[in-house]
């Protein structure tokens, strides 16, 4: 009986040692503890989503705020800080990195000269606020109080305004004249006849055709390239008359400097959409 036990545990044993080889011997390839274990379990662990939801930018301030979003996507995308700035390159504080403009902008002046009491400019005005590049430079019209300005070379325009301006006073917005200029008063006008003139028909050899007004080296040359007819604009007298905007009303009339060959004089000007060019004066 003892021997049949003893030949029993002896069995066990040796069963239990192969067990343990074997367990610690085996090459086949076992689950991870990350791997699904179970081959029956088919449970879905995808985080479920909304399938009425909506992706995008959920701030406001962005660019491409959308503002049917559900769910901010992190892809909002901001505009850069406005840089304020003169955005016009032919201005003197022009500023390149400038993304909007705050109308600072400064032009360069003409040296003026000395007249009587009035410093006047050397050059007509060119484009609104500017002076043109030459004394000899006819500039550009302007009809009274009246932004719009009309080139002094070809005979006829289109879109010309014919309406007559209600008033006969230069409103300070529509005045031509650059910054730190303005257009002449009546007295400043007489002013500048009563110190005499004489006609150039070939003023510093340019070939313009205009008056010398003052003496020495204080004088200064107007071109006499004519002016717009009122019904119409048609260009005329060019090269034989000058006529010059003032901003002063008398009499119900503005006033206006024109000459010739041999006369020269300040006079009133009904109220007219005819046009004249602009000679201004410091202010």
């Amino acid at each position: 009986m003892k021997k049949h036990f003893f030949e029993l545990s002896l069995l066990a044993a040796l069963s239990l040692a192969s067990a343990v080889f074997y367990a610690c011997n085996d090459d086949s390839p076992k689950p991870s503890n990350t791997e699904q274990t179970n081959p029956t379990d088919t449970t879905d662990t995808t985080i479920p989503i909304d399938p009425t939801a909506i992706l995008g930018c959920m701030d406001e301030k962005a660019t491409n705020y959308n503002k049917l979003a559900t769910i901010d996507d992190k892809s909002c995308v901001y505009a850069p800080t406005p840089i304020y700035g003169c955005m016009d390159a032919s201005a003197t504080n022009y500023n390149p990195d400038a993304t909007n403009d705050d109308e600072s902008c400064v032009y360069a002046t003409p040296d003026g000269v000395k007249i009587g009491n009035t410093t006047w400019a050397t050059r007509n005005v060119d484009d609104f606020g500017t002076f043109a590049a030459n004394p000899q430079d006819a500039g550009k019209f302007y009809q009274l109080n009246r932004k719009t300005a009309w080139n002094a070379t070809e005979t006829e325009v289109t879109s010309w305004e014919k309406t007559t301006f209600p008033d006969t006073t230069w409103e300070k917005a529509n005045d031509p004249c650059p910054i730190g200029w303005k257009i002449p008063t009546r007295a400043q006008l007489q002013e500048l006849v009563n110190v005499g003139s004489t006609w150039s028909a070939n003023y510093n050899g340019t070939g313009v055709v205009g008056r010398i007004f003052g003496s020495g080296n204080n004088i200064l040359f107007l071109p006499a390239a004519g002016f717009r007819w009122w019904g119409n604009g048609s260009l005329d007298y060019v090269g034989t008359r000058g006529y010059y905007w003032g901003s002063t009303e008398d009499d119900g009339s503005n006033v206006n400097l024109t000459f010739g060959s041999s006369d020269t004089f300040a006079y009133n000007v009904g109220p007219t959409p005819g046009a004249s060019f602009v000679r201004c004066v410091a202010e």
